[in-house]
């Protein structure tokens, strides 16, 4: 079978702040690889050097990330550069094109459905909505609100329609769509090298309560509502440590908030995860890890968490319910709800054993439901029976 993927997200690079998108199709791309599907690649050029992902697959740039800072030029290079790379690709040798993890950006691949119609044609995994632009007001903002209503979400509603198949990442992405789609949808969601993250469930002696939260520190990860939380928790549990790990615009600010609170001695900024070695360190030390965003679609950090054993703290944000199973596997908090997150990391401070309850049952949903050969296994379900039935 021959697949043509394309994607805007910065599928070819071993650099970790690169988006998580990025990194989730390129573990799945490369497991469709390993089952013998040929795959082609469609993607911007990102950072290739060494990289065995040139040997596994056969990828075609579209143009480098790196070539303006101005992301509205980027854009439209992006998108002139890809339309002359698809017009040059033979399409119709193809069984079945896969638009994945795409993006508000991606005029250029969403038109390939359009123009290509022998060829079945799967989008997805959709993500949970985000959050508009509803208070911007710069003249970027307002072109970018502009473009969202005149053309992205247009033709982002008639690729939906001229899909094959469309992959959810969670159930209640289901709600978002029309009800003449649903019909055309399967849960999908990434997955993960879970094997890599086995032996973490027992954590080192570190001598004191630590917290990991892994996240860009950025506004609507709620990391601020994590160090209030500590501010409170601190005063029965004196020796609470959390351990922020990621970097961000809001670094400097949040450094400032630990310091304002007087949590120099609890809050412990670990700055970016550079290898995959310091992160699987990260979740060996930990006693629990916190996911406090107030808005987020499938954190794959979560996911890391859940195949590491640990005890996990989230809101109820975006796919995270449908990750936890609903609270079975975690305890889940409402958004900007302080108090609820300290109730929360207070009980598990107090009760060892339910969060190795907590981690195992975590560790074997991952296990189950997100190893990425499970959903590699599924994807390649989807592309032959869509084959089948063009």
């Amino acid at each position: 079978m021959k697949v043509l993927v394309s994607s805007s997200s910065l599928l070819f690079t071993d650099k970790p702040h690169i988006s998580s998108e990025g990194y989730n199709a390129f573990e799945l791309c490369s497991n469709l690889a390993g089952r013998d599907i040929d795959m082609t690649i469609l993607a911007p050029q990102t950072d290739l050097d060494n990289h065995c992902f040139a040997e596994i697959l056969k990828p075609r740039f579209a143009c480098s990330e790196r070539r303006t800072e101005n992301s509205s030029i980027r854009w439209l290079m992006y998108n002139l550069a890809a339309l002359k790379m698809i017009s040059d690709i033979d399409v119709e040798q193809f069984d079945v094109i896969h638009h994945i993890f795409p993006t508000g950006i991606d005029v250029a691949y969403s038109l390939v459905p359009h123009a290509i119609k022998t060829v079945p044609f799967v989008y997805g995994p959709v993500l949970p909505p985000a959050t508009p632009y509803p208070n911007r007001i710069g003249i970027r903002d307002r072109m970018m609100t502009l473009y969202v209503k005149t053309l992205s979400r247009p033709l982002y509603r008639s690729t939906l329609r001229k899909a094959a198949t469309i992959i959810v990442s969670v159930d209640s992405v289901r709600r978002f769509l029309p009800a003449s789609l649903i019909r055309k949808t399967k849960v999908i969601c990434h997955g993960i090298p879970t094997d890599e993250y086995a032996g973490n469930e027992n954590k080192e002696s570190t001598g004191s309560f630590t917290i990991l939260l892994l996240a860009r520190l950025s506004e609507e990860k709620g990391i601020d509502m994590a160090i209030e939380a500590i501010g409170k928790l601190s005063k029965t549990v004196p020796d609470v440590r959390l351990v922020i790990a990621g970097s961000g615009p809001l670094r400097e600010e949040l450094k400032q908030l630990t310091l304002d609170r007087g949590l120099d001695e609890n809050v412990h900024f670990a700055g970016l995860v550079k290898t995959h070695k310091d992160k699987i360190r990260l979740f060996k030390m930990c006693d629990v890890f916190c996911h406090p965003a107030l808005r987020d679609a499938t954190p794959t950090a979560v996911l890391e968490a859940m195949a590491a054993g640990k005890a996990i703290v989230a809101t109820s944000a975006g796919g995270v319910p449908e990750f936890l199973d609903y609270g079975r596997c975690g305890i889940l908090v409402p958004p900007s709800d302080v108090d609820s997150l300290v109730r929360a990391l207070y009980k598990l401070f107090t009760n060892e054993d339910l969060r190795r309850r907590l981690g195992q049952r975590a560790l074997l949903r991952a296990k189950g439901e997100y190893d990425i050969r499970i959903v590699a296994k599924r994807v390649e379900d989807v592309y032959r029976k869509a084959a089948s039935s063009a």
